[in-house]
């Protein structure tokens, strides 16, 4: 602060002033004392150039003290804050977006179907494309006769499906075109607790889960109700002996001729599925289907060749086929998938049937039951196989399940698309006709003997050797040469697709 000195002007009074004022004196302007401001202006202070006498200079301060390392970090809370707030925001956001497109984001799927029409899936896609914005999904219903060949080689040319259905046996047919399961999707060990033992097997590829499934099914055996009831019997029987005697008892004869069978089995030309059943009765027996010509394989077809040897017989090549003869009431027993159900209904809507579990050896320390069924896979080659496996994830999980059932049900008659899950065992369990598939699911096995997959490949090679093994019996082969004829070719097949039988 500056201090200065009151000056006055020279040669100047008030008696001048009143001189030249001829008004007469000035009278003097009120000020108010409060007024600091205007109090000095009175004063001489505001009436010329100050002097400056001593001119004050104030002292430098010190530097403050450096902060401390604990005030550092409160001055930076606020900044770290700010940062975590924005990494959660886009956490958030990025986690968001990908509920919404889909994990790999947007992409065009397209889907290639067989049996079921797009009508049954279209409202599980529909949700689906709801919760994942960008990912759109397109059905192809294709035809199944050559399905394996054109399947190969669409994605071959690199015009594949992104998402396929294949048969279960088809695996080690198409290993370079099956993508891998991400973890991500589903890790190895939920795999195993959602899915039959047989699922796991079949659709794997070393430790590698390489399909989903969104149904299940396998030999049971169709009887029919009127013609047991007339015999005494309430159902099959569990035991193969016992289950012989049943079909004995039923069959009806006009001399030679039978007039209605009592079970279907023990030919190859007349019988649909007879290659699941053969192929039951070699697990069972203990038997490899991969190399028959053995003690175990020889007892296995000599029993399914009994229900057609004479004079004893219970079916003949008489029959044209044993689907419409069991149709038409004039076979007792018939074993096929449950999918059969539809065609049987379809030919006598008022035919009173149901089915039963297939029959086990006596006295064996484990039961076999035969696993028949479809599975969806993601294209190897395709640019969007993340989505395409998220895609199948939500088709394959419980409630979609529930929903796909229902949906399949409404086109049909009977029942919807068999449950393939442990989780959903006790639902599948209450449909009459579906029953014996849930009973025999943890115990079900496959192998490359299975009928209607139309596959020209390892299904209809092996087949067609063990066609010509059954009716090389009626030449005089004894089963032993029938069947190492047959484990020549049988080899053959499979080395050309590369399966290694253990």
């Amino acid at each position: 602060m500056r201090h200065m000195k009151h000056l006055c002007y020279d040669n100047i009074s008030m008696a001048d002033n009143e001189q030249k004022d001829p008004q007469g004196p000035l009278k003097s302007k009120q000020t108010d004392p409060l007024d600091p401001l205007e109090s000095a202006y009175e004063s001489d202070v505001f009436h010329g150039d100050p002097i400056m006498d001593d001119e004050y200079i104030e002292p430098e301060l010190p530097p403050p003290p450096p902060a401390s390392i604990f005030q550092r970090i409160l001055k930076a809370i606020p900044f770290l804050i700010g940062i975590i707030i924005l990494l959660l925001l886009g956490y958030l956001a990025y986690n968001y977006f990908l509920e919404r497109n889909g994990k790999g984001g947007p992409a065009d799927l397209n889907y290639w179907t067989l049996w079921e029409d797009d009508s049954v899936y279209q409202p599980l896609i529909e949700e689906y494309q709801q919760q994942h914005l960008g990912v759109t999904v397109t059905l192809q219903k294709q035809s199944v006769i050559q399905y394996r060949e054109r399947l190969q080689t669409h994605i071959a040319r690199g015009e594949g499906p992104d998402i396929f259905r294949f048969h279960n046996t088809w695996t080690p047919m198409l290993q370079d075109e099956l993508s891998a399961m991400p973890n991500s999707v589903m890790t190895r060990a939920e795999f195993k607790e959602a899915y039959y033992p047989v699922i796991v097997e079949d659709l794997s590829v070393g430790e590698t889960t390489v399909g989903l499934p969104l149904m299940f099914d396998g030999l049971v055996v169709f009887y029919n109700k009127d013609i047991l009831q007339a015999a005494g019997f309430s159902a099959p029987s569990g035991d193969w002996n016992e289950f012989l005697l049943q079909a004995e008892n039923m069959t009806v004869k006009q001399g030679n001729k039978i007039v209605t069978a009592g079970a279907a089995l023990g030919r190859a030309d007349n019988i649909e599925h007879f290659s699941d059943i053969l192929g039951l009765l070699m697990l069972q027996n203990g038997a490899n289907p991969a190399r028959p010509n053995t003690d175990a394989g020889a007892g296995g077809l000599v029993f399914y060749r009994i229900f057609a040897q004479t004079p004893d017989n219970v079916w003949s090549l008489e029959f044209d086929n044993d689907i419409l003869a069991f149709a038409g009431g004039k076979v007792a027993m018939i074993f096929a998938p449950s999918w059969e159900a539809f065609t049987i209904a379809a030919i006598n809507p008022d035919l009173n049937f149901s089915t039963s579990p297939v029959p086990q050896v006596a006295g064996s320390e484990s039961q076999v039951a035969w696993a028949s069924y479809w599975a969806e896979g993601v294209n190897a080659k395709s640019p969007n196989q993340q989505q395409a496996w998220e895609f199948l994830k939500f088709m394959a999980q419980k409630e979609s399940l529930e929903k796909f059932y229902k949906l399949t049900a409404e086109t049909r008659v009977l029942f919807g698309e068999p449950y393939p899950r442990r989780d959903l065992v006790e639902t599948l369990g209450q449909n009459d006709y579906l029953a014996p598939l849930a009973q025999q699911g943890e115990f079900a096995q496959s192998f490359y003997m299975a009928s209607r997959t139309y596959d020209n490949g390892i299904n209809d090679g092996i087949i067609q050797y063990y066609k010509n093994a059954v009716n090389s019996l009626d030449s005089g082969n004894s089963p032993q040469e029938a069947l190492e004829t047959a484990a020549q070719g049988i080899t053959q097949v499979l080395e050309r697709f590369n399966v290694v039988i253990e």
